[in-house]
């Protein structure tokens, strides 16, 4: 969702209705205090005794003109905070406009009323993980929690402390959610050696702006240095790669330059929730598809597709997926690309883990086979390299290549990332990317292993789960009726997180499932999340 669509405005007598709709929807009242029906005369002789008192603020949440939800702001003078609640549509849950929505209705009421107190607190329901989530990511912090319900405090100053990481892990918690390499992995030593080597040529180039379709140097050693990777499979030409900032900024930009909004575009069921939200963004329709161990299933693809679906493209992580970590097999790609020729769609390939195996070689990427030209494969150095430096490459047929070089952002701005990619052209020259590699390679084929132990160790055959081959995660299949995401806030309270299952399906499936990354942290801390995931889980069976 667009966040210059959501807008708010302080609520009026007329939205009595509208709110009182709100507060009776089912939800609301699961997750309400008084979990009873609200009269609609009683409502309005409440709400209008609430609006005309200072103390109270009703402001309503707009997106793309339509009412879709409301705040409320309650100050308590004697404790000197402001009750902070949300309630939004359900057909608008959980894409991003309750968060996008508050953030907005905070600085109305902190621009408009003097009298507010800037401590906020929010009292959420245990089990209301859609709320908890929201208040997170807003910055409010769980200070406490009683008779199953958690308070959550902001201090409005706090708003623009603006963070250092991406990474926001709650003090105590091993949060075995984050697929991210841990600091002991940042190859600083490494770096350090390519930038003495950069600066050491005494040159300007790095500091100017780039080529359109990335600078040609590093283009020429990354097509090099990828032909000379097993789990390449062929000669890459420098020609039919693109720098990008990273994978994600990558799939970005092809959604501007190869969809508009309201077209369709297919993903794996399951599949990287974060991805999905870059195509809302866009304002694409999401269809996801089946996959099983070997990897989305064709079949169901080619049912939906005869129907008459017509979707854009497939996005598809094909190699160690995120989150199941199972590969695509080769008679699958091949089925998936003559398909693509079939119904006029394009592949985009998320390949970030390729370079990531353990014992074995992954299959070939999408690109060394007879791909027909609808192939567009993403690589990134935030896997393999450092995910600060921000570069990645896109990897396409000459004709793509073009559209993305002829972009406008990049005849505006030049080439993306120009001077992370003249110090990754050093560490590549240097050997020192391969060397890394070998070294990460090695150190998550140990966390792997720890974490298979560790699993085995403690849940035996309660939960099932298979050893992934590479990549980052372990995706456990619990007991058919165990819900995940209402299990997470008792594993936090015994000390560790992880990602429930339900994120990663467009339709709201794998509820039995979690994902674990082993990336993040020590072997040691790994085993000892786990046990605290056990402690939880046996606990929670008896609660």
């Amino acid at each position: 969702m667009k966040l210059e669509y959501i807008y708010c405005e302080f609520a009026k007598e007329q939205d009595s209705h509208f709110i009182w709709s709100l507060r009776n929807d089912s939800y609301a009242r699961k997750m309400s205090k008084n979990k009873g029906y609200i009269n609609l005369k009683t409502h309005n002789i409440w709400f209008k005794q609430k609006i005309n008192d200072k103390k109270y603020n009703f402001v309503i949440i707009f997106y793309k003109g339509e009412k879709v939800g409301y705040a409320r702001f309650d100050v308590s003078i004697q404790d000197q905070v402001t009750y902070v609640s949300i309630n939004i549509l359900d057909k608008y849950r959980n894409k991003g406009i309750g968060t996008d929505g508050l953030s907005k209705a905070i600085e109305l009421i902190i621009q408009n009323r003097r009298d507010i107190c800037k401590k906020f607190i929010a009292e959420v329901r245990e089990e209301n993980t859609v709320s908890k989530k929201l208040f997170d990511s807003l910055g409010f912090r769980l200070k406490k929690s009683m008779n199953s319900i958690d308070r959550y405090e902001l201090l409005y100053s706090e708003r623009n402390k603006l963070p250092s990481l991406l990474v926001d892990i709650k003090e105590g918690i091993i949060d075995l959610g984050w697929g991210h390499p841990s600091a002991h992995l940042h190859p600083t030593e490494f770096i350090k050696e390519g930038t003495n080597q950069l600066f050491d040529r005494n040159d300007h180039i790095p500091l100017q702006y780039g080529a359109a379709q990335g600078f040609g140097p590093f283009l020429n050693s990354l097509a090099v240095f990828l032909s000379s990777q097993s789990s390449y499979y062929s000669q890459i030409s420098p020609n039919n790669l693109f720098l990008t900032a990273g994978a994600s900024q990558g799939i970005d930009l092809s959604c501007t330059l190869f969809t508009k909004s309201g077209d369709t575009v297919i993903v794996e069921e399951p599949t990287y929730f974060v991805v999905e939200k870059i195509f809302r963004d866009h304002g694409l329709q999401i269809v996801g598809v089946p996959i099983d161990e070997n990897g989305i299933k064709v079949s169901e693809l080619k049912k939906i597709l005869t129907k008459g679906l017509r979707p854009k493209f497939i996005y598809t992580i094909p190699t160690y997926q995120n989150p199941t970590g199972i590969c695509m097999s080769v008679e699958r790609r091949n089925q998936l690309i003559e398909l693509s020729e079939e119904f006029d769609f394009l592949i985009l390939a998320d390949e970030v883990y390729q370079l990531i195996y353990f014992n074995n070689l992954p299959p070939p990427p999408f690109m060394s086979l007879n791909h027909h030209g609808r192939v567009i494969s993403f690589g990134s150095f935030s896997k393999i390299l450092a995910p600060g430096l921000r570069t990645g490459w896109i990897h396409s047929s000459s004709d793509k290549i073009s559209k993305f070089s002829d972009s406008a952002v990049t005849f505006s701005g030049g080439g993306f990332n120009h001077f992370a990619a003249t110090l990754i052209r050093e560490v590549i020259d240097l050997g020192l990317l391969e060397k890394n590699i070998d070294i990460i390679r090695n150190e998550y084929i140990r966390r792997c292993d720890v974490m298979n132990v560790a699993l085995s160790k403690y849940f035996g055959d309660s939960i099932s789960y298979s050893i992934p081959s590479g990549g980052y995660y372990y995706w456990l299949d619990f007991k058919s009726g165990f819900n995940t995401e209402i299990f997470l806030p008792h594993a936090e309270k015994a000390g560790v997180s992880y990602r429930p299952g339900k994120i990663f399906s467009e339709s709201g499936k794998f509820e039995n499932f979690l994902r674990l990354a082993y990336t993040l942290y020590e072997p040691d801390q790994l085993e000892e999340g786990v046990s605290r995931l056990y402690t939880a889980y046996r606990n929670f069976g008896k609660s």
